[in-house]
């Protein structure tokens, strides 16, 4: 399996872009958070490699499939797909849709690269939920009046054409290779520009964030007694860098890093802790503060936005309070999943 299936695991959009939500059961505590953090994939971190072990790009394969039937058996002109929101209806037709998934399933040279010979079934319905998730992405942009400039397109079209490069490793002109491919299989621009609307609708809520809001940044300093704190304090008081004093005295995890636990919610640290950072000014010392780790000292440093995570939120309250309706040739909406489910499934 290549990296690139990674990319594409956005056919998921719905777990991709409308995000999956933590559970209880990975919540943190104070000291743990400066560990796991370090160890977590984000959001806008590097996508994994889809499970290929030996660390080499998937080659092409040599078997050849024959392409699959049109995904759908309406005419062009029929609707199979009706979208009604709060501030607007939307509808695409099979035709449209096709327009995409016909000529990316019948490239067999991107069938192979990507998928090992045989697209996947539900690629159509896969689509048509990224075309309807994609519309709710433009909704959401015009409400704040913003749209994909020219620039965050390339941008996002460089991203894409630097994941594709991959599937060519080893090749001569891989560069070359990817742009071709691009130009062939309409559902990478597609792809890009979604990409290209997701970041620029997470700029503007992060931008848009007040002065405190969003997660709060915390280092800290863990010491065994009360008096070291005491003493802790009194030395940054005096000048002393707050990380220094976390590499040289902090007995947890986070020591080596400056004490550094990264931006999460407070309520992903013990409630004593917890408790401290909102209480805590901004960039200032505050402490002891008692755990069952030992005493800390700790500093808010700043307040993260994820805006990303704000966008997905909207997109999944947008999703579930649209009325969908899709032609039962081609799958039905549901509404819990927020997807579309292929015929037959």
């Amino acid at each position: 399996m290549s990296r690139f299936l990674a990319v594409l695991a956005i056919l998921a959009l719905i777990v991709a872009g409308c995000g999956v939500e933590r559970s209880s059961d990975d919540t943190l505590s104070a000291d743990e958070a400066g560990t796991e953090t370090d160890d977590q994939s984000t959001d806008g971190g590097e996508a994994d490699d889809g499970g290929a072990d030996d660390g080499e790009t998937a080659e092409p394969s040599t078997t050849t499939t024959a392409p699959a039937a049109p995904p759908s058996t309406g005419p062009p002109d029929k609707v199979v797909l009706t979208a009604i929101f709060s501030d607007g209806t939307w509808e695409i037709t099979h035709g449209e849709l096709n327009e995409i998934v016909v000529p990316t399933q019948e490239n067999m040279e991107f069938v192979s690269l990507v998928f090992g010979g045989t697209q996947p079934p539900g690629f159509a319905a896969g689509v048509l939920t990224e075309e309807l998730i994609s519309q709710a992405l433009q909704f959401e942009l015009d409400e704040l009046g913003a749209s994909i400039s020219d620039t965050a397109f390339a941008d996002s079209r460089e991203l894409l054409l630097s994941q594709v490069e991959t599937l060519y490793a080893g090749q001569d002109e891989a560069a070359a290779e990817a742009a071709r491919l691009y130009d062939e299989v309409p559902y990478l621009p597609f792809l890009a520009e979604y990409q290209a609307g997701q970041d620029v609708l997470s700029s503007l809520l992060s931008e848009a964030a007040e002065p405190g809001e969003g997660s709060p940044c915390v280092s800290h300093i863990l010491v065994e007694t009360e008096s070291e704190a005491e003493d802790v304090l009194v030395r940054l008081a005096g000048g002393e860098e707050f990380a220094a004093l976390a590499v040289e005295l902090s007995t947890g995890p986070s020591g080596p890093d400056g004490g550094d636990l990264g931006c999460v919610a407070s309520s992903n640290y013990v409630p004593t802790f917890a408790e401290a950072v909102d209480n805590a000014d901004l960039g200032e010392p505050a402490g002891p503060v008692e755990t069952q780790f030992g005493w800390h000292v700790l500093v808010v440093d700043r307040y993260e936005v994820d805006g990303r995570a704000i966008a997905g939120e909207r997109l999944r309250q947008r999703l579930s309070e649209a009325s969908v309706e899709v032609d039962e040739n081609l799958g039905t909406w549901d509404s819990e999943q927020l997807q579309v489910i292929p015929a037959g499934s």
